[in-house]
Formats: C-alpha cells, structure tokens, sequence
C-alpha cells in the first residue's frame, strides 16, 4: 500500500502539482485537511488549542531555516512558486549575514596588506 501511494504521489509531483492525499490516493481539499488537524489536536495531549495545519507549514519552514538550508531550498520543500514568497514569509528568520560580509572583506584586505608588506620587506 505505501509503495501505491509513493507511485501516486510520484506521478503529481513529475507534474508539478502540489496537494496532500489520503491513503486511497485521493487528493484533500484543504477543508479536510484543517478538520484532520483539528480532530488530531484535541485527541493529543500538550498540543495548543488553537493549532491549525498551517502552524505545521511554519514549524517546517522555521526548522529548515534554523538548520541554515538556504531560501532556495526552503522554497522547494515548502512548495512556494518564487524564493520572493518564501523571503517575503520567512526572510526575517534567516540569520543575519552582514557579519559575515564585513569579515570576508576584512580578510580579503588584511590578506592585500599582507602581501603588500611582503614585497615592500624583501631585500
């Protein structure tokens, strides 16, 4: 049964097509999909009283940020048509890189004024 339904899923995603399906193959509006979450929710205990299936997309997306997968990736896996929706959803969760930018500048000119040094010094 989980090898059939590797198959179906396969078969929508070489199409480009994005949805969720229950065990039969059959694709979920999002309606029932929502209802499932609910009903999930209330049968597991410490799960919040208000959690919808859309938390679960952005528990996803935050983790796979926090892993430092990059915007790309992140689109992907969330199924987003541009990396725009992604960063304009989850740009605020990605770290910070101007650190990052002011050091490799820093080492590439403490890199040039060490091999200025070098030349000035040899005999």
């Amino acid at each position: 049964m989980q090898r059939d339904l590797a198959l179906v899923l396969a078969a929508y995603a070489d199409r480009g097509e994005t949805f969720l399906v229950d065990e039969a193959g059959q694709v979920l509006g999002p309606w029932v999909v929502e209802r499932a979450v609910r009903d999930a929710r209330d049968s597991v205990p410490g799960l919040p009283a208000g959690l919808r299936f859309h938390d679960l997309r952005h528990t996803f997306a935050s983790l796979l940020i926090a892993a430092g997968l990059d915007v790309k990736t992140v689109q992907t896996r969330m199924r987003h048509a541009s990396a725009v929706t992604t960063l304009n959803t989850y740009g605020h969760m990605f770290p910070d890189t101007d650190d990052k930018s002011r050091d490799a500048v820093g080492a590439a000119f403490a890199a040039r004024r060490a091999d200025t040094s070098a030349e000035t010094s040899t005999p």
